[in-house]
């Protein structure tokens, strides 16, 4: 499963003022403290978690991100000093691993969202992996008939984007190759009014699962006899360095249950076997 980190909140805020939100998306870094001017703001800060919003008054502001260690907090990023308009969001991602941690600012307007849509920002936060193609689209829609919208690398976004409030899908792929897929969302719900900040970090789970016959037809045949192209998704995996565990999904529609012969077949042993051989 890719991990995917979020915030969100609808604001009202205008005056002088702006929103900060800040997002830990440093896989390796501690739990982490964040100073503006000197004063905490957030703290014990793991992985993975992003903020609420911190309202402030328009202007320069000196920003330091700590690493809770066992003997005290260390600077890791910072302090830097920044300067933020009015009737802006900031959204300041600590990404990277911990010896190379950096910040990432992002500004968009705070003005509210459209009745009856949500609003949606994607970061591309890990740092080893190369380009990739999302696909925003309606449950079940089928890649090959549908644009991405956005190609992009580490460290840029895609968004803020508008849609209608509804249910979507959300995938990601090999850039130019919508068969190589590396994560998919199932369905989720994007509600009236949300305002959804995701950063797509690190992969700690990959699931394979191969597909055959048309859109919404039940056919998953055994890894390797249908049209997933897992010689890329793997190729994908390993260029990053990828070594958390696998895991295969057999498709069978109830009793009488298979013997133990077809479910090895439709786990593809072999072809299972040829795939990680060439991936390690």
């Amino acid at each position: 499963m890719l991990a995917l980190a979020a915030c969100s909140s609808s604001n009202n805020n205008k005056n002088k003022s702006f929103n900060l939100q800040v997002l830990h998306a440093s896989p390796d870094a501690p739990l982490v403290s964040v100073l503006v001017d000197g004063d905490v703001v957030l703290t014990d800060f793991d992985y993975k978690d992003g903020s609420g919003y911190v309202v402030l008054d328009e202007g320069t502001y000196s920003i330091q991100v700590n690493g809770i260690l066992p003997g005290g907090e260390v600077p890791v990023i910072g302090p830097v000093d920044l300067t933020f308009d009015r009737d802006m969001t900031y959204t300041i991602a600590a990404v990277n691993s911990v010896a190379s941690i950096e910040p990432v600012v992002i500004s968009q307007s705070s003005e509210n969202v459209s009745a009856g849509a949500a609003r949606v920002l994607v970061l591309h936060a890990a740092a080893d992996a190369p380009a990739v193609d999302v696909y925003v689209t309606a449950p079940g829609a089928d890649l090959a008939a549908s644009a991405p919208v956005g190609t992009f690398s580490f460290k840029e976004q895609i968004g803020p984007a508008e849609v209608p409030a509804g249910d979507y899908q959300i995938r990601v792929t090999a850039a130019g190759n919508a068969a190589a897929v590396v994560f998919d969302s199932g369905t989720i719900n994007l509600a009236d009014a949300d305002d959804i900040v995701l950063a797509a970090p690190y992969l700690a789970h990959v699931h394979l699962k191969d597909k055959a016959g048309e859109n919404q037809e039940w056919n998953f045949p055994g890894v390797g006899e249908g049209y997933i192209d897992f010689a890329a998704v793997l190729a994908l995996l390993e260029g990053v360095g990828y070594t958390a565990p696998f895991s295969v999904e057999i498709e069978f529609q109830g009793e009488p249950w298979p013997p133990l012969a077809e479910v090895d077949r439709a786990n593809n042993l072999d072809v299972l076997a040829i795939f990680l051989s060439n991936y390690r």
